[in-house]
């Protein structure tokens, strides 16, 4: 009940318990006016308690929520993370730009028609910053190379060639990438 309904019947009552005059009207007055006071804070007490309890409650269901977000989230996440892992296999690699060279393990990526992306695990550098080579070959058997540095630069698309002697590789104009 709202406090401003609960004085008024308070009032009320104790009006009209005087106006009844029965026996000791003002003590009888007292009385009752006492005991409404008393019931109207308890009231608002419990009021006040079921309005703390109702906004904990939607607090809990809201954090709740979140966390069932960020759980449904976390797990999207690392859903995609295994089904782009998945796509990568080791195989080994020999890299060369000029005099200086890397060979070793690696993982290759299928890109389609014949195309292909090369890369270290964790990132790591091939030769000098560079961490991945990219190879496009087009459906009229053009092939193009580029690279992919720590920095997140890529370099400009060169013409490449596979090399005859070893089909593995191929050659641009600065770079052979053989992955096997």
């Amino acid at each position: 009940m709202k406090m401003q309904t609960r004085l008024a019947l308070a009032a009320g009552l104790t009006l009209g318990l005087a106006a009844c005059g029965g026996g000791t009207e003002e003590a009888d007055a007292e009385a009752m006016k006492a005991e409404i006071t008393k019931q109207v804070k308890a009231d608002l007490e419990a009021e006040a308690k079921a309005e703390e309890d109702a906004a904990a409650a939607a607090k809990k269901a809201e954090e709740e929520k979140a966390a069932t977000e960020a759980a449904a989230t976390k797990a999207a996440e690392e859903k995609l993370a295994a089904a782009e892992a998945a796509k990568w296999r080791d195989v080994n690699c020999s890299i060369s730009e000029g005099d200086i060279g890397y060979d070793g393990p690696c993982q290759f990526k299928a890109e389609g028609g014949g195309s292909f992306t090369v890369r270290r695990k964790n990132g790591e550098a091939f030769i000098g910053d560079m961490t991945q080579a990219s190879l496009a070959l087009s459906s009229g058997g053009q092939a193009q190379m580029r690279t992919l540095n720590k920095d997140g630069s890529r370099s400009s698309w060169v013409p490449a060639e596979r090399l005859e002697f070893d089909k593995a590789c191929w050659e641009g104009d600065y770079l052979v990438v053989c992955a096997d």
